[in-house]
């Protein structure tokens, strides 16, 4: 057995592991697939060997300079991977590199079979916009190539640059709200939309909804791309909680409110009591109240009370007894510190 198989396992392989595990079995088999080809090129002439049929593309590579094209002339083109520039009003601003290794194992498998949509702009002479098809142009860089096939659209306006990528996205997968939450910020800092009226129209929202997106824009670029990485479960409402209780007691807080949704430890409804329970403590000329996600009871035997335990949407956890004899107050905190200390450790073991 090989010391690479000797290894034990992680038990949660991620999605990247997985896609460059069967992007290198890929270049393996094309070598294997190249290796087989030189030897049937030493063939002699009578053998019934046939030449393997290589991809044929309608029009020659394009030079790197990027030659002048007729947008009206349609049509797939090959152009330099190295003269592809992102749309500056691209809709999407998160990209996780397992899903573009995924792709590049697609496009390594199958090859490329829909262009990307490129623009020529007065502002990057020579170069072409991508107006769809960023993460097939990141999959096909992370695989070394250096031409890409495009389809060369008419010069378009800064906000039809955002509206048919945007209308892209919506057809294939859909970005995300803290895609929109920055592109949208971009869009209204650059004037592209006069306002957020202007905006919401444009992308069919109502003005309610478009705020709160933007508003997220004060949440730190680290707790963005979490969330744009975890989209699936946290929406919006949850989203803009986070917001609050970043704005009220910081990043640390809102990292770990943050990864409790994640983990299914906390809900929408838990997350606005934990809001509330904020905006009540920092209320002036009002007493904080402060309310309690569970309690628990301890009875004595006679019935009477022993005292009570309380866990609160912030994180805090409050134990008060009453009652208990001076000779057995040691003993009973010695057993309670070793309750916490267990589960200390059994904590740290799950998060390593």
């Amino acid at each position: 057995m090989s010391k690479q198989n000797s290894v034990k396992k992680k038990p949660a392989a991620t999605g990247l592991s997985l896609a460059a595990g069967l992007l290198k079995g890929l270049n393996n088999e094309q070598a294997a697939l190249d290796e087989r080809e030189r030897a049937d090129a030493e063939t002699p002439p009578h053998s019934a060997t046939v030449a393997p049929i290589r991809a044929v593309h309608d029009s020659p590579p394009v030079t790197k300079t990027g030659p002048s094209i007729s947008p009206a002339s349609g049509g797939r083109l090959r152009i330099a991977v190295a003269d592809c520039i992102s749309n500056p009003y691209n809709p999407r601003e998160f990209y996780p590199e397992a899903k573009i290794q995924e792709l590049a194992v697609t496009l390594k498998r199958d090859g490329q079979i829909e262009t990307i949509k490129v623009t020529q702009l007065p502002k990057y002479p020579g170069k072409y916009v991508v107006i769809d098809g960023e993460r097939r142009l990141r999959a096909t860089k992370s695989l070394g190539e250096a031409l890409i096939d495009a389809e060369l659209r008419a010069d378009q306006a800064p906000a039809e640059l955002y509206s048919t990528a945007y209308r892209a996205n919506n057809d294939h997968e859909r970005q995300t709200i803290f895609d929109d939450a920055i592109a949208w910020r971009r869009l209204l800092d650059d004037a592209v939309f006069a306002d957020q009226n202007a905006l919401a129209e444009r992308v069919g929202r109502d003005k309610t909804y478009v705020s709160k997106v933007l508003s997220l824009n004060s949440l730190p670029r680290s707790i963005l791309e979490r969330m744009a990485e975890s989209a699936s479960q946290i929406g919006l409402q949850a989203a803009y909680f986070i917001k609050l209780i970043f704005d009220k007691v910081g990043e640390d807080v809102a990292d770990r409110t943050l990864s409790a949704v994640i983990d299914g430890k906390k809900t929408v409804r838990q997350l606005e009591l934990q809001v509330r329970d904020l905006a009540d403590t920092s209320a002036p000329n009002k007493k904080a109240r402060t309310r309690y996600h569970q309690l628990y009871d301890f009875k004595v035997n006679g019935g009477g009370s022993l005292g009570q335990l309380k866990t609160f949407p912030d994180g805090r956890v409050s134990l008060e007894l009453v009652d208990i004899p001076t000779e057995h107050q040691e003993a009973l905190a010695e057993k309670l510190k070793a309750i916490v200390d267990s589960f200390s450790s059994e904590r740290a073991e799950v998060e390593q």
